[in-house]
């Protein structure tokens, strides 16, 4: 995105605010003579003005604080980008605020003059004599094409490469590291393999998790609650075929709250759904390279009896016979959750459910003292491994 980008005026001639009720901006705000000169006056305030005020700041907070998580969630460099012109202030708010901080054409910080620049400057190279304009396309083909991409895009004319270190390499997801382990699997951890090509199978599972987050676990009947989210959440969340997608979505929700670990969820002491967690890898000092690895439990919830119990709920298109090899593919990343659970509670988790919704079947990843040990080496090689790999990859 261009960081320099202007903030688009507020044109809303109407607007419904639950304390101020109805409001709308008037015909004619100024004294308004027959000519009609003052037609474009904007007069005194009324109360859409005093409301747009209020947005405005909260659209504000809002920017900073997508700003802020943009920013932060970097896991080895940031690369911004924008459009600016040297004789020209930015004109953009994200711009303005690395202004106050960055001596932008130089990255030099402002409160430490004559440092070391914190931040690479690379100014774009100049285009290419009689270069025809490039043809749009509709932003969502764009973005599938490049998820569907096999091989890394060319880089840009002028643009080098940035020289990777192994031990640079800190910040690792779940999904990239049991992905380099299961390189050779028929199926893939994004999972899309779900039938019907209508639907991105990706943003199906997307919504799913999306609506049952949101599900009260102490409603008895979730037919309406499910029928609402997909319908509200379906838009946001798939990019094409909405309608079949939001069907789709409801019948695997609907599959899920007739489960036995949905029941168990519902009467838990607690009761966690698509938690954060980040998880310093080794958990213990134990004299190799210090990583991070940043994940997403679906579902975490404490039984009756105190125990921590792991819930994760796929959308991959299999069939009952097929759960078995498939859910060997999920070994890895419920490991990783089981030792999350385990940092963050000081016990291990009594339980690591895989829930194939499709299928309607559940499988149990056994979790003992060797599947423990087991893990820990492997999830150590894993990483080992994507750090190497990150680093041949810029050679």
């Amino acid at each position: 995105p261009d960081l320099n980008r202007k903030t688009q005026a507020d044109q809303r001639t109407a607007a419904f605010d639950p304390a101020l009720g109805p409001l709308v901006k008037p015909a004619k705000r100024g004294g308004g003579g027959a000519s009609g000169e003052d037609d474009d006056k904007k007069g005194p305030p009324v109360g859409i003005d005093f409301w747009k005020a209020t947005e405005q700041r909260l659209e504000r907070e809002e920017r900073d604080r997508v700003f802020y998580v943009a920013c932060t969630r970097a896991a080895d460099r940031l690369i911004l980008s924008a459009c600016l012109d040297p004789l020209v202030e930015p004109q953009g708010p994200w711009a303005r605020c690395l202004a106050e901080r960055f001596d932008l054409p130089t990255g030099a910080p402002r409160d430490q003059p004559g440092s070391e620049p914190l931040v690479v400057i690379t100014p774009p190279p100049p285009p290419a004599l009689g270069a025809a304009a490039a043809e749009r396309s509709r932003l969502h083909e764009a973005l599938e094409a490049i998820d569907a991409a096999s091989a890394p895009t060319a880089s840009p004319p002028g643009a080098e490469a940035i020289a990777v270190r192994p031990e640079e390499v800190v910040t690792f997801s779940v999904s990239r590291l049991s992905g380099k382990l299961a390189s050779g699997a028929s199926v893939s951890d994004g999972e899309d393999d779900h039938d019907g090509a209508a639907i991105d199978p990706r943003r199906l599972g997307n919504l799913v998790h999306a609506v049952i987050e949101r599900l009260d676990p102490q409603e008895d009947d979730q037919r309406q609650a499910i029928a609402s989210w997909t319908h509200a959440l379906a838009p946001r969340e798939l990019r094409r075929s909405v309608d079949e997608g939001a069907a789709a979505a409801a019948s695997l929700v609907a599959r899920f709250v007739a489960t036995p670990e949905w029941r168990a969820m519902r009467d838990a002491r607690t009761l966690l759904r698509e938690v954060e967690f980040i998880l310093r890898w080794p958990p213990q000092d134990a004299g190799e390279q210090p990583a991070v690895i940043r994940g997403y439990l679906d579902a975490l919830y404490q039984d009756a009896g105190g125990a921590w119990r792991v819930v994760d709920y796929k959308t991959n298109s299999v069939k009952p016979a097929g759960v078995a090899k498939l859910a060997s593919h999920y070994a890895l990343q419920m490991a990783a959750y089981a030792h999350a659970v385990e940092a963050a509670y000081g016990v291990r988790p009594a339980s690591l459910s895989l829930v194939f919704l499709a299928a309607g079947a559940t499988h149990d990843v056994a979790w003992d003292d060797a599947a423990h040990a087991a893990s820990a080496r492997t999830i150590s090689s894993a990483i080992q491994q994507a750090r190497q790999k990150a680093a041949e990859a810029n050679e």
